[in-house]
């Protein structure tokens, strides 16, 4: 009788062990075959001129949007003409900015010429491209002056920037803008910050210039202890190139400056 009741909790573990075996492989084959979430879509538009001129500074600027939503930061966009790659840049807020030097647009040839960017797409977000037409014009030529007139003493060129900033804001990042005139194709426009008890600026991301003579940057702020801190911000045009947190306690030569104060709570 013993022997009959071991040999029956034998076959119960038995059975039991198969169970859990085959209750384990239905649930790896259910976690298997469990579809990924899709990417979300995304569109690529631009804002573009139709027209540029040779020899002249010119810039190009892209919107990577989220198909019926906000713009995506920090998404890098890959930028080519007539199929040659040109440069890669990352977006801000949505937008991003192809600057052509005047040494660039020299080299385009006049007449049409195709522009694309394309975002080549992450785990989350599909890829997606843009394509425009844009006409390159040859250079103005200059109207020569009468040989027996005497030639006029050239006028110094009016270079200029203005910054647009709120006196007092919250910790974090603010929205500034601004206007420039008599920019350079090998010069850029920088925004520095640094606590006024400090010498060492920070550079910021770099902003957002426009051939219209206006530009937008982003500033970030960390929380001050103890109060409200007092910034100085300074924008700048230069003919350095830094990446965006560089640090300096000497601020480079330029042609021209606009610095303001915020009050940081």
């Amino acid at each position: 009788m013993e022997q009959y009741i071991a040999m029956r909790k034998l076959f119960a573990a038995l059975v039991l062990s198969l169970l859990v075996v085959l209750s384990l492989g239905c649930l790896n084959k259910a976690e298997e075959s469990a579809p990924l979430a899709p990417a979300a879509s995304t569109v690529l538009r631009f804002n573009n001129q139709p027209s540029i001129n040779q020899n002249e500074y010119a810039a190009f600027t892209c919107q990577l949007n989220v198909s019926r939503g906000s713009g995506l930061d920090g998404k890098e966009i890959h930028w080519s003409i007539d199929n040659v790659h040109k440069d890669s840049t990352r977006t801000l807020w949505g937008y991003a900015i192809l600057n052509l030097s005047m040494a660039d647009t020299q080299q385009l040839t006049v007449g049409k010429h195709i522009l694309k960017a394309s975002f080549d797409g992450d785990s989350d977000y599909s890829p997606s491209n843009a394509t425009a037409v844009f006409q390159v014009k040859p250079a103005a030529t200059p109207t020569p002056t009468p040989s027996a007139s005497p030639s006029p003493s050239a006028e110094p060129e009016h270079r200029s920037i203005n910054l647009n900033a709120p006196s007092a804001a919250h910790s974090g990042r603010i929205d500034v803008s601004g206007t420039h005139s008599g920019l350079k194709g090998n010069e850029n426009i920088y925004v520095f910050v640094k606590p006024q008890n400090n010498d060492t600026w920070k550079l910021q991301s770099p902003p957002l210039v426009y051939v219209n003579g206006t530009f937008s940057a982003s500033i970030d702020f960390d929380k001050p202890a103890g109060g409200g801190m007092r910034y100085d911000v300074l924008a700048l045009i230069t003919g350095s190139r830094f990446d965006a947190g560089t640090t300096l306690t000497k601020l480079p030569s330029s042609a021209a400056e606009s610095r303001t104060a915020i009050t940081v709570t």
